[in-house]
């Protein structure tokens, strides 16, 4: 590889953590001044509200995404077969959802009062799933550079027009208004850059194409589904049973730990490319390498979260006040058991390079099942300590569990074959 195809790599990965970065810090401010313009029940809801759309939309976004990308990145002239079906199937899907969504909202009493958020927050996960589309050609043809812009600037609108909405006084109606807004600015800066790259789809239909593509899409959808139920659930049953105060002090700790899950998640992404050639030209350096991660990964970790563990009073109190004390405790005794969940993405993108994504699918459905049973049982009862227990058991089981199937079902095979 010459030193000019490195620099571009290494270029596209900055813009990708750049525009993440960016991201994080932008719906950080909004989740403060939600936060301390509505109090803990006005960030309960708006963490509800969220929960719930993201469940649904799973199912829209969830695998045709990386489908998509891996399938332009190794022929650029699938786009042709690709762009229109897959635009088409999820609007399709897309308009299911929102029907499903439009009918709950009417037969959930529970979550009358986020009902008109959800649906407009719907709608504009409709828009954003046919964003997605434009995302993924444009991270086929490596126009990385393009995907930083859309994104900063969608955010900026939507950030930037959630606060003013907040501090006019407004409600979360209005803020969920803004994340519309930045979705039809997605879509209309997706498009542009699409066509300025100089990639023109070609709008042919093949309806006969859909059942593959659904067909082939499944392992994917089924490697994403369950990891992101597993962080979803939780809120909702939290709102079902103790209502949007528990959630809002519940999400303004868990806050923190969504955004410094970033670090983990960019050190293996960088590393997953080595992984997946490491597994197929030299499996005794890949297992090194594999160690090596492992090692590192752990080292950020119990720094990361050691240090959000002992300053996690100062950390609540500079964001989101007096009003949030409660969730000092719940950040750190969520921060032990996420520690778990963060260590263990070394495994699934392991299991992931050796073309093993059933396997992380299987583990986390487990997860998912045990940790909603456990929420059942125990969020009635003691709220968001509730929550807790149900992930200081289950988060630790699923990386037991990913551990023991990489050291006795895959590294003993190849010590075998060595």
């Amino acid at each position: 590889m010459t030193f000019r195809k490195i620099f571009r790599k290494a270029k596209n990965t900055v813009y990708l953590y750049i525009s993440q970065i960016i991201e994080k810090i932008l719906y950080l401010v909004l989740l403060v001044f939600t936060s301390r313009y509505l109090g803990a029940a006005g960030l309960g809801q708006y963490a509800s509200s969220f929960a719930i759309v993201g469940i649904f939309f799973i199912f829209v976004n969830g695998g045709f995404d990386n489908l998509l990308i891996r399938e332009i990145s190794i022929d650029k002239q699938k786009i042709e077969d690709w762009f229109l079906n897959l635009v088409i199937l999820k609007c399709f899907l897309g308009c299911i959802v929102f029907l499903v969504i439009l009918y709950l909202s009417n037969m959930a009493g529970a979550f009358d009062d986020i009902k008109g958020i959800v649906l407009i927050l719907a709608l504009a996960g409709l828009i954003g799933s046919m964003n997605q589309v434009f995302y993924c050609i444009l991270v086929a043809y490596e126009k990385m550079k393009y995907i930083m812009i859309i994104s900063i600037a969608a955010n900026m609108v939507t950030v930037g027009l959630g606060v003013i909405f907040l501090i006019s006084g407004k409600t979360l109606l209005y803020v969920a208004g803004s994340f519309f807004a930045g979705s039809v600015i997605s879509f209309i800066f997706g498009a542009f850059f699409m066509l300025k790259a100089g990639i023109n789809p070609v709008f042919k239909i093949n309806f006969s194409a859909m059942p593959d593509f659904i067909k082939r899409n499944m392992p994917f959808l089924l490697a994403s589904i369950f990891p992101i139920m597993l962080f979803k659930i939780d809120i909702i049953l939290l709102k079902l049973f103790k209502g949007n105060e528990a959630v809002g002090l519940y999400r303004a700790a868990y806050s923190f730990l969504t955004n410094f899950e970033a670090f983990p998640g960019f050190f293996m992404m960088a590393l997953y490319p080595k992984f997946s050639r490491l597994m197929a030209r030299n499996k005794d350096l890949f297992v090194k390498v594999y160690k090596k991660s492992f090692f590192y990964l752990l080292l950020l970790n119990i720094f990361m979260l050691g240090g959000i563990f002992i300053f996690g009073k100062i950390l609540i109190l500079a964001v989101f006040g007096k009003g949030f004390m409660e969730s000092v405790a719940i950040l750190r005794y969520a921060a032990i058991a996420i520690f778990f969940l963060f260590q263990n993405m070394c495994n699934v993108y392991f299991l992931n390079a050796v073309n093993m994504p059933g396997l992380n699918a299987a583990v986390f459905c487990l997860g998912v099942v045990i940790n909603l049973v456990l929420d059942l049982i125990f969020i009635p009862i003691y709220g968001c300590y509730g929550v807790l227990i149900a992930i200081g058991i289950t988060y630790p089981m699923i990386f037991v569990m990913s551990g023991f199937i990489i050291n006795k079902k895959i590294l003993h095979g190849y010590a075998r074959l060595s």
